[in-house]
Order: structure tokens, then sequence, then C-alpha cells
């Protein structure tokens, strides 16, 4: 261990900033961490060297709130049933649950509000359309056509088989109106206002504390999971006929799921989210920086497509989304970000990029998405790859912190813009923890271009990633970082825990520590791909489970 690695440990340990290694305190799997408990050997819940853990025989899952729809998952929800638009900007902003939106929060009168209005004009719209995505034997009078409309929208939107109540008042309304489209407007725009449209509503057959969730419920799980949006009539016939809680059944539609387009929206929003990707949704630069909507929208395109890549090439998940540097770039302007001449380019084609790039933390959307209006913050991208990608916690600053930031001034480096973390104590011992892996951009601006050197000397790009598994902690720029974190335990730890509470809907706890410890394994296999561990992660045990009330 280097002197200066002694120092920073010292001070960590002194001011009481590093809270261990695997700490887990977003996603908590049990009072011993991830990992504490085996998995059966053949696929159960229970221990992967063939010497089960007897608790994982036993049914087990963590408790599931009930959740809203998200905008994005209201979104997609309208257009493939209705064909026709959300508008979901009169829809409250998604709230978080941990690292994904839940939307588990009590709504307001606000809320309701904007659901009613957006729901009013899906309605209006998707009516002229309705005929042609729904369309009803000529012979039948318009009423038996809306009772027909009732029962095929209802089941798509309720999601199961609609009540007859709610059938008879559904149909109430269509007789208000004084045409047959009026009938329907209003009689659809009751469905889209209906809690169990609105909501993710489960139960659990029996009355066990832990049991099997009903076969409805777990075919929007299914579907919310791959598709962001709601199941299809083949995953309804399947619960209906009451075989989807079926292992084999299970995956049998999962597979179906993936091997449909719409799984790319899974796959992409986990990404999204659990790496900060959303925050190019609404990025914006200070005046003097070149970066417009079309640029923006330009690197999420470019993301997306990498992510769809790393997905789809069966290689090993964590290492390909780290170190690649293919790309696919449709945009000159973000072929000229990343050092490329847009005039030699053959568009449509994927490009490799230069040797600093590698992997998705040096992409520009990665950048631009974890820095500042006017410059790259070694604080936000050393905090955030702390906590979301090594699952470790920095605490808050002190109330007597000046946490003001430093102005950019072109002519200092990153590091003597925050020198100021380093010369107070109060302040080191936790700024070592981000700072040591936020100056690696060192060289980047707020936008993602790249600059080597400055005033012809090369730029110190060095980082230090100190409290993890990695033996030796200095590293070299973002590609450097990158090559370190797809080496650690740590951060493959923290990414499967990730991916578990993306895929059951919650945050993880100690009852879902079986289904963690299978989903593991995996990521250790030489299967670790994305359809592996989304396949593991629809066939445990926790994802067919629901427990009834939280713990206390």
């Amino acid at each position: 261990m280097t002197g200066r690695t002694t120092t920073i440990l010292g001070l960590i340990l002194l001011t009481g900033c590093y809270t261990g290694t695997n700490e887990f305190d977003q996603v908590p799997f049990g009072a011993d961490g991830p990992g504490a408990s085996g998995a059966e050997e053949g696929g159960g819940e229970g221990g992967g060297d063939g010497d089960p853990d007897a608790s994982c025989l036993e049914p087990d899952a963590g408790f599931s709130a009930l959740r809203r729809l998200t905008r994005h998952e209201y979104e997609n929800t309208v257009t493939d049933l209705l064909g026709v638009s959300a508008g979901i900007d009169q829809l409250p902003m998604d709230a978080r649950d941990g690292l994904f939106q839940a939307n588990t929060t009590y709504i307001d009168q606000v809320m309701l509000s904007g659901y009613e209005s957006a729901a009013g004009d899906v309605a209006s719209a998707a009516v002229p359309v309705l005929d042609q995505a729904y369309a009803c034997d000529e012979d039948l009078s318009d009423h038996a056509c809306a009772e027909q409309l009732v029962d095929t929208l209802g089941r798509r939107l309720h999601r199961r088989t609609l009540e007859p109540e709610d059938r008879a008042d559904y149909l109430a309304l269509y007789e208000r109106g004084g045409s047959h489209a009026e009938g329907l407007e209003l009689m659809l725009g009751a469905m889209l206002q209906s809690p169990y449209f609105l909501y993710r509503i489960e139960t659990t057959v029996g009355d066990e504390e832990v049991g099997l969730v009903d076969d409805w419920a777990l075919a929007s799980r299914l579907s919310y999971f791959l598709w962001r949006s709601a199941p299809d009539d083949a995953l309804l016939d399947a619960a209906e006929a009451g075989t989807l809680h079926e292992p084999e059944e299970l995956e049998a539609q999962a597979r179906r799921l993936l091997e449909d387009p719409r799984h790319w929206r899974g796959v992409v929003d986990f990404h999204r989210q659990w790496l900060g990707l959303d925050h190019l949704d609404d990025a914006y630069k200070a005046p003097g920086i070149e970066f417009d909507a079309d640029l923006r929208d330009a690197m999420i395109r470019e993301t997306n497509a990498f992510i769809e890549r790393v997905s789809t090439s069966g290689d090993s998940w964590l290492p390909t989304l780290l170190t690649s540097n293919v790309a696919h770039i449709d945009d000159p302007a973000l072929a000229e970000i990343y050092g490329l001449d847009p005039e030699s380019m053959e568009w449509g084609e994927d490009v490799t990029l230069p040797p600093e790039r590698s992997g998705i933390l040096s992409r520009a959307g990665f950048v631009v998405a974890h820095s500042h209006p006017d410059q790259v913050s070694p604080v936000l991208m050393g905090h955030f790859i702390r906590t979301r990608m090594l699952c470790q916690s920095v605490p808050a600053a002190a109330a007597d912190i000046d946490t003001t930031l430093p102005d950019h001034d072109p002519d200092l480096s990153m590091r003597e813009r925050y020198s100021k973390h380093v010369e107070e104590p109060k302040c080191a011992g936790c700024h070592v923890l981000m700072d040591g892996i936020g100056f690696s951009y060192e060289g980047y601006d707020p936008v993602g271009h790249f600059e080597g050197e400055r005033d012809g000397e090369p730029v110190d790009a060095s980082g230090m990633l100190v409290g993890t598994d990695v033996t030796e902690p200095e590293f070299e720029g973002p590609v450097g970082l990158a090559e370190k974190l797809a080496g650690s335990e740590t951060m493959k730890e923290c990414a499967t825990s990730a991916w578990l509470a993306f895929g059951l809907h919650r945050q993880g706890n100690a009852h879902d520590a079986c289904a963690y410890e299978e989903l593991l394994e995996v990521a250790n296999s030489e299967h670790d791909s994305v359809e592996s561990l989304v396949m593991t992660i629809v066939t445990s045990k926790a994802f067919r489970l629901r427990r009834s009330t939280p713990d206390m």
C-alpha cells in the first residue's frame, strides 16, 4: 500500500466518513449483506455450492407497495392499447423508491386533475381510431358494439376481466352520451381514470403472509418489467386460464416477450434510471456552451443504441457495458465531440471511438448527465459512481460547511478549483471518496469534449478508487476507472442488486436475499448476459410471491 493510500484511508477513518464496502444501504439484503445465503442447486432459491440454506427452501419475498404507473409506463400503455399519444406532460412527475421510479406516494387533488385532463385528451383522440383497432361486426347495433368494446378494452386497460358492477357502470356512462362516439369517449375517459388502470393492484392467492401473487397481477409484473407496458392478449389469456404462475408457463411467456421489440423498453429504462441517464432528458448548459435539444437527443439515441448493443451481444454484460468502445452515431455535432470527422464517416455504420472513450462512463451523454451547466463536477461524478454503482454511502455535508461551487476558471485544473476539499479536514475524509473518482474526468468539458493537454502539458487525470475490493486503487482517466470497476466484485454485487430491485418492482430487503444470491451466481458465471439475468429474475420465487404486509 502506498503512502498516499495510507494517508487517505486514515483521513476516512478519522472523519468517520467511510461506511465500509458492500454496505448496500440502498438495497439491503439482510444483516450480513448481499450473498449471506446460498442458492439451491438446480435453480431454486438456495445455495450455489450444493448445500442449500434451509431458509431459502421456504417461500419468502419482500413487500411490494401499491404503485401508480410511471409516466413512461402510462405513455407506453396508452400507445400500445389505443394507438394515440398519451399527453404525459399533464401527469405528475414520477417519484422514486430507492433507485427507480415507483410512484408509491399519495396523490393530491392537483395530481388527480392532471390524470383527469390527460384521460379526457386521450379518450377524445382515441375514439376516432377505435373502429380500426377494435372494429365491431357490421351487423351489431351501437349498443352491442359498446358492450363488445367495454369487455375488450376493459380487460386490457384494467389488466384483468371486468367485475360485473364495473361493466355496468361503464355501459351506463356510454348511455349518457348524446351519440355513439360521445358515449364511447365518456366510457373510455372513465376507464383511464380507474384505479385498476392507474395503479398496479396486486392480490395474493390464499391468506398466507407470503403467497403467490394472483395470475392477473403476475402478468402485469412480467409485462411492465420487460415491456414497460400492459400485458397483451396472449399474456392475459394465460392469466385468465390460471396457468401463468406455473414456472414453465411463466418462463415460456417471458421468452415470448423477450422476442418482441418492445422488450428494449425495459432494458433501456433499467440502464437509463440506474445510470442516471434520464437526467439527459432535461439537461441544459450555461450560455456560451454549444448545447441544444438536437445534440441532447443525439446523445440519448447514442446511449440507447449502445445499451441495446451491450444487451444483444451475448457477451458478459457488465464488462461490455464498462469497456466497449463501439458506438452508433447519427449526428455530425456528436461525432465532432468524439473527435471524429463527420465528412469521412459512413452514416448508419458502427464506429470505434478514440482511446479516451471506453464504455458508458466516458460517453458524452453520461458526462452531460452528471455535470453542472458550466463545468464537470468531480463531486457529482464521484458521488454518483460511489453510491449508485458501488452501493456505498457518503454522508451529507455538515450544516456549517460552505458548499458553494467554485467558479469555473479555465486557467485552473479541476484539482486546483476543488483544493478546499482536501485542505479542510472536515471535508477531506468524505470528498476523497468522491473527488478521487471524479478527478479522472480532468480534460472533459460539460458537453463531453475531451482535451488531453492544457498549455502544452498533459492533463492530470489520475484517480484513486479506495474503499472497495480493488487492490491497486490508482488509475488514469475514465477508461482506467472503467477497467477497475469491471473487475470489481463490489461493483458486480451492486449492479446485481440494482437489476433485482428493477425486476421485482421494489427495493430488495432481507426477504429477497435468496433471489439475490441466485442472481449473483448467474452474474459470476460465464452466462451473465442480459437475457440470462432477466430470465433468472423472472423465474425466481420472489418474482411470483407477494408479502401481504410490510416489515414494521
